[in-house]
């Protein structure tokens, strides 16, 4: 019986850890686009594209003079 309930622990600890590997990398779609912001600076770069039937509040963009992505918020507009 210990063995039984011992190997059950083992396996759903290894279920959960595929689980938060999954969830832990998401895919992304960066898409070559630009973002103008509320004072009209237009910056190039790629935009994390989701397919969007509505127009988000906020975008995950990446600009080409830098390899960190930055989630915008208070954008004008944005393009691909």
């Amino acid at each position: 019986m210990k063995e039984v309930i011992s190997k059950f622990i083992y396996l759903s600890i290894i279920i959960i850890c595929i689980f938060k590997s999954t969830n832990s990398y998401s895919q992304t779609n960066f898409e070559t686009g630009y973002v103008i912001e509320l004072n009209n600076y237009t910056i190039k770069g790629s935009i994390d594209y989701f397919n969007w039937n509505y127009t988000p509040k906020r975008i995950t963009f990446k600009a080409l003079s830098d390899s960190k992505v930055n989630r915008c918020f208070l954008i004008l507009a944005y393009k691909f």
